[in-house]
């Protein structure tokens, strides 16, 4: 299933001193690759050598016609490897190829899309379609805003293919998201700007599912509500796939919880990413999901996800310290964090010690951080863990809502520590 093709190109070059021609597959998993299948005067392992040697395995650019479609074709950040075996061929002078992106138009070069509505259609890995409950019907946008709307929709497999991804912890196709939007320009642009507005929509998915989703197709499929007659397809191979728990941990978030956590807080993290650093964050929140990793190495995630929101927090304030104490304390008391709860469950905290209740977790930290020679018993370790993965998911929920929407949530705004060792 991983390695199955969603789209094949056999691409005439033009780009490029050696290659005549290419067969590319977007597969599954979100895999550019193929083989260059037709080459000038030379054997495979002789230009894989030479470009090697030449180019010390360094990222091109090509283009090329699509013979399928007579399409203009875009291939970037390509680069040789050794032999990708295909159905179609295996001879031993072929040499692979892989890609960063491929982009196909057969839109004329004059096309300028302009005062129409587009809407692209994005195929997505790791992506767990949420499911509208009432007063929201099924139908009802993802998100919506003056210039744009954003639906989402499953595959006819996506359970199926969701079990598998648990299974095997790799990315999958899952999902399709759609955004309708109005933007004047060119069928590259318009593919370019829905990109720019997706993007925030999977980080702060990422945090309600756990696992970072992530186009690998956009395709435009509608100007003003009509089929285009021509085609513009790009393939993203490139875009980080966190892999978080795999959708293998209790879900956090419950009926419409999605919709409204991506309506509140969508303005804000387009809006301040670049100053707070919303994805670093989120990334070590995603690493503290996996689950082949120890419960040390996941502690060492949380406590740096919260530090790195909470250090941003404190260089706005000339009344923080640089104590980690201090930047944690501010954090909690800026967002109206709750933490007594967290630091009553984390049975290795005491409160004569050095940490704060917001700090609870500092002997936890400090001894897989700075491996302390404090032996902290297995059971403190759990628990630690446990509040301190609440608290991070408590600091994301507050950072990105306001009080007063907060009762408008199922299950994110109930985040509670479990101690399941024994589930």
């Amino acid at each position: 299933m991983f390695s199955d093709a969603i789209g094949e190109r056999t691409i005439d070059i033009t780009g490029h001193d050696e290659f005549n021609t290419i067969r590319v597959t977007l597969t599954e998993d979100g895999s550019i690759v193929g083989a260059v299948t037709e080459i000038n005067d030379v054997g495979g392992m002789e230009l894989l050598q030479k470009l090697v040697n030449e180019e010390s395995q360094s990222t091109f650019d090509v283009t090329g016609t699509d013979r399928e479609t007579g399409g203009h074709v875009t291939i970037s950040d390509g680069y040789i490897t050794t032999n990708i075996r295909e159905q179609h061929g295996t001879e031993d002078d072929k040499i692979g190829f892989r890609a960063g992106a491929v982009t196909t138009s057969t839109a004329p070069d004059e096309t300028i899309i302009l005062d129409s509505p587009v809407t692209i259609q994005f195929d997505m890995l790791n992506f767990d379609p949420p499911t509208a409950y009432v007063p929201l019907s099924n139908d009802a946008p993802l998100l919506e805003r003056e210039d744009f709307e954003i639906h989402a929709n499953e595959l006819p497999d996506t359970d199926g293919r969701i079990e598998e991804i648990k299974e095997w912890r790799r990315p999958l196709r899952t999902g399709k998201l759609r955004i309708t939007q109005q933007v004047n320009g060119p069928p590259d642009r318009q593919v370019s700007h829905a990109t720019s507005t997706l993007e925030p929509v999977t980080w702060l998915l990422a945090f309600t599912q756990g696992v970072l989703p992530a186009p690998v197709k956009a395709t435009i499929t509608a100007v003003n509500g009509t089929e285009p007659d021509w085609q513009y397809e790009k393939w993203v191979g490139s875009w980080r796939t966190d892999i978080g728990s795999a959708f293998a941990g209790r879900s956090i978030s419950r009926a419409n919880d999605p919709y409204a956590f991506l309506d509140h807080a969508y303005d804000q993290f387009v809006r301040r990413e670049e100053e707070y650093k919303y994805r670093r964050c989120l990334s070590w929140y995603l690493d503290a999901l996996l689950k082949n990793r120890t419960v040390n190495a996941k502690t060492a995630s949380i406590a740096a996800g919260i530090e790195s929101l909470a250090r941003r927090y404190a260089a706005y304030s000339d009344e923080v310290g640089s104590g980690t104490d201090e930047v944690i304390d501010n954090l909690a008391d800026e967002l109206s964090v709750p933490v007594n709860d967290l630091a009553d469950f984390s049975t290795g905290f005491e409160e004569s010690g050095e940490g704060s209740n917001a700090y609870f977790y500092v002997g936890t930290r400090n001894a897989v951080v700075h491996n302390d020679r404090v032996n902290v018993p297995f059971d403190d370790l759990f628990t630690g863990y446990e509040a301190a993965l609440t608290m991070l998911r408590r600091v994301i929920f507050h950072e990105f809502t306001r009080e007063d929407e907060r009762d408008q949530y199922t299950g994110l705004n109930d985040l509670e520590p479990r101690d399941n060792r024994f589930d």
